[in-house]
């Protein structure tokens, strides 16, 4: 299991929902070469959550589809929350 807290800088043009998903995106490489079970992630940005469940493979979100699917079949089960 990870242990304490990571920080990283973003750009000061990136709005509140970037960077939670770039978090999100962080936590998933950090873990997934360790862990392979369920993993939940807790987050309060409600409109990072609907843009992750709402990517699809083309359009505007083709690269966070790409960015997130493959870390996300790393895991048994992922549940973002």
């Amino acid at each position: 299991m990870m242990e304490g807290a990571k920080a990283f800088a973003t750009p000061s043009s990136w709005s509140i929902v970037e960077c939670e998903i770039f978090a999100i995106v962080a936590v998933l490489r950090d873990v997934h070469s360790q862990y392979h079970g369920m993993l939940i992630i807790f987050s309060d940005c409600i409109p990072a959550i609907m843009c992750i469940a709402q990517m699809e493979p083309e359009g505007e979100s083709a690269g966070m589809w790409e960015a997130l699917t493959p870390l996300f079949n790393c895991f048994s089960a992922v549940r973002i929350c």
